[in-house]
């Protein structure tokens, strides 16, 4: 069995030898939508704070650099 490593933040851990590592890429209006209706409205408060950080964390770490392939959902 291999592992699966799954991760729903903005981050790609670094792991010894990931089988391989994805970045799931979408537009932001469209993950605000996707996660409000999954998640319900009471996250809609704390959305912009949250993307803020992940934008910064994104910037800092570069986690796009160390994924084998961009998929575009």
């Amino acid at each position: 069995m291999r592992d699966f490593i799954a991760s729903a933040g903005s981050t790609v851990a670094r792991t010894p030898a990931p089988v391989r590592s994805l970045w799931l890429e979408c537009p932001a209006p469209l993950r605000r939508q996707r996660a409000l209706a999954r998640d319900g409205e009471i996250f809609a408060p704390h959305w912009d704070s949250w993307a803020a950080q992940e934008e910064t964390q994104i910037a800092a770490e570069r986690p796009i650099a160390l994924v084998d392939e961009i998929v575009h959902t």
